[in-house]
């Protein structure tokens, strides 16, 4: 672990601002999970989980992993996990509850789970509802709020295979809200573009998440917000690999970067200077594979704004190729 100096913050405020001023995820998180073997103090080992979940990189996965056997560290291990920036450790959150030895451990982790679950997934929605369905099994009795979030979670995925599973777990005892949790699920299945060979997913079709981009004569555009990010509903139709084009337009002297997340790729992207933004060109940002046919989320979010304030880029469509 890199050494401190003394400007006048406590040890814990300086463990955490070196191990955040360090640039490359990889080497921050070795630090991070360093420290955190290093130092006994609770609230500054509870801060750099925390961070080490931000992160979100393998190696923190097979600690926390670790941490969730733990008797000291279990629980701020899980909690950990719900920092995370995509849903890929949601089994481990499930194994973890699975085991849960006191009712502590069982909110933790459902409470991660929920919190997780709508980020970016390389799952179908089936899959993801099935694991939620799953966890539902091990809310503590007379623990109504947990499972009214799992079911409120399942409703916003869409996917067929929602309804009858809110159905089934929502029983009598949520009755009463049962018909919102499914006018919600109807809302969202209503977005879903199927994919039947190769298909452009315009920029109309996906949901904006954040103030710093607007749609506009159905384009992506005004993209200044570094929290703003893109979401697509598509239903594969058939499985198999894929190409993933976007048709983009930007005049970013100094570009800045964005993620897409789709399947198993997820890719870091420099948006091409077409000349102006009102000037489109189809980018080939790679291939994905989906394993199986069902609804899968496309994701886009920024990394990095252009450094000559031009937006990030104009965005007309998406398009799925199968290879």
């Amino acid at each position: 672990m890199p050494k401190t100096q003394s400007n006048g913050c406590s040890p814990k405020e300086a463990i955490i601002s070196v191990c955040e001023s360090i640039a490359n995820e990889e080497q921050r998180a070795k630090e991070v999970l360093q420290a955190i073997k290093q130092v006994s103090n609770e609230e500054t080992q509870k801060a750099l989980l925390q961070i080490a979940g931000r992160l979100s990189t393998q190696q923190v996965r097979n600690r926390l992993r670790a941490l969730l056997r733990d008797k000291k560290l279990a629980i701020q291990a899980a909690r950990a996990i719900g920092e995370w920036k995509n849903t890929e450790p949601m089994e481990d959150l499930l194994e973890f509850l699975k085991t849960a030895k006191n009712d502590g451990e069982k909110l933790v982790a459902l409470q991660s789970l929920a919190a997780i679950n709508m980020r970016p997934s390389s799952r179908a929605h089936a899959k993801t509802i099935a694991l939620l369905a799953e966890a539902s099994k091990y809310v503590p009795p007379k623990r109504s709020r947990e499972k009214n979030t799992l079911l409120a979670a399942m409703a916003l995925l869409p996917d067929r295979t929602a309804k009858p599973t809110i159905e089934k777990i929502g029983g009598a005892a949520f009755k009463s809200l049962l018909p919102t949790y499914l006018k919600e699920n109807a809302k969202a299945l209503q977005g879903v573009v199927k994919v039947n060979g190769p298909t452009n997913v315009g920029a109309d079709k996906a949901l904006i998440l954040g103030e710093g981009a607007r749609l506009s004569g159905g384009i992506i555009t005004n993209w200044s917000g570094a929290d703003s990010s893109l979401k697509w509903e598509v239903a594969i139709s058939k499985a198999g690999r894929y190409k993933v084009i976007v048709e983009q337009g930007s005049e970013a002297k100094k570009p800045g970067s964005y993620r897409l997340m789709v399947a198993d790729l997820n890719v870091e992207i420099t948006p091409k200077n077409t000349g102006s933004k009102s000037t489109f060109e189809e980018v080939n940002v790679g291939t994905c594979k989906f394993p199986e046919a069902g609804n899968y989320s496309i994701w886009i979010q920024p990394i990095k704004m252009p450094d000559d304030g031009a937006w990030l880029m104009d965005l007309k469509s998406l398009k799925l190729q199968p290879k």
